[in-house]
């Protein structure tokens, strides 16, 4: 097995993380669609001093 790469990120990813982000995804899902690993998407969010939410927030139920 070889070396790990670590992926620099361009500015057009960064844009898209905090995308992302905001829409309240995952780390795995955010990884998912930008090809990279859950681990790296949590470091980065940490790094930047975000927080991601680990689950969608659901509705309210009516009582």
């Amino acid at each position: 097995m070889g070396r790990p790469v670590n992926k620099l990120w361009t500015e057009e990813q960064l844009a898209l993380f905090k995308k992302y982000a905001q829409q309240k995804l995952s780390a795995r899902e955010i990884a998912d669609k930008m090809d990279r690993t859950p681990a790296a998407i949590t470091a980065k969010a940490s790094y930047m001093g975000m927080s991601l939410d680990f689950r969608k927030k659901k509705p309210k139920k009516k009582k």
